[in-house]
């Protein structure tokens, strides 16, 4: 591994006229991209088989500023370094610029050159700035990303008491009300419910009470609760419909409700 510093003051190409005959420089080619509707003029060095490096100038420069660390290195690299714009031979505007664009151009200019896998960033002065706030905007928006994977909702569930008919008493002597449930898939496949009910003493559902819902659809479903009667409280109670996804368990969601019984 070399470690002896590259000082562009010693490089012979830099010395002037009596040191011509030592001057070689590694050959460079400029190639134009299109780049957010901007011409991107990019310099290149090096075999296109070569591990990649991106080479990024600072402010008042431009990619042959890179000429003398090229020749500097002691093996072979796939050197990519653009013009941004405003600079060299890159689309000049007639007015300010704005960081933001250099981080989007920079997004645009990796996903051409390098759209697989992690890429190195070399960068002087502004080309420093930017290299370094676009890696830290990629390290945030990665996390978000996994955060809202991890935290999004997957099934939602809407519960709407049937207020035409309170409650009504059979002939098995038990009392019963209606429902209107909205199961939400959220997920991208179909999957299959559980629906059950608690908060009362022999509560239970009479009918089914597993469902399947197709992808990113909302499945209305009827139900009947159904209460004994007999040394029960009175009026409105507090119930709740827990459901639960048969696939997965952990995914289940819980709305409260109420069941109306008699007054004594």
């Amino acid at each position: 591994m070399n470690t002896n510093p590259i000082v562009p003051e010693k490089d012979p190409c830099r010395m002037g006229p009596a040191h011509a005959a030592t001057c070689v420089q590694k050959p460079s080619t400029v190639e134009k991209i299109a780049v957010r509707g901007l011409a991107y003029a990019v310099r290149r060095w090096g075999p296109q088989d070569a591990p990649q490096l991106f080479l990024l100038h600072g402010w008042m420069d431009s990619s042959p500023t890179f000429q003398f660390v090229v020749d500097a290195l002691q093996r072979d690299w796939q050197i990519i370094a653009p013009d941004w714009r405003g600079f060299g031979g890159s689309t000049w505007f007639g007015h300010p610029y704005w960081f933001p664009d250099y981080h989007a151009d920079l997004e645009v200019l990796l996903d051409h050159y390098a759209p697989h896998g992690p890429v190195r960033l070399v960068g002087h002065s502004m080309g420093a700035a930017v290299a370094g706030v676009y890696a830290g905007l990629l390290l945030v928006f990665t996390a978000l990303g996994a955060w809202t994977l991890t935290e999004r909702v997957l099934l939602r569930e809407e519960v709407h008491r049937d207020r035409g008919g309170l409650m009504q008493e059979t002939t098995e002597g038990r009392i019963e009300n209606s429902y209107t449930l909205k199961l939400i898939n959220m997920e991208e496949a179909t999957r299959q419910f559980r629906i059950g009910v608690s908060g009362l003493p022999g509560l239970q559902i009479e009918g089914a009470n597993e469902f399947v819902v197709e992808p990113g659809r909302v499945h209305t479903v009827t139900l009947t609760l159904s209460s004994p009667l007999e040394g029960m409280p009175s009026g409105v109670q507090p119930i709740a419909f827990e459901t639960v996804a048969l696939h997965a368990p952990c995914l289940a969601v819980r709305e409260k409700s109420t069941f109306i019984l008699p007054t004594h």
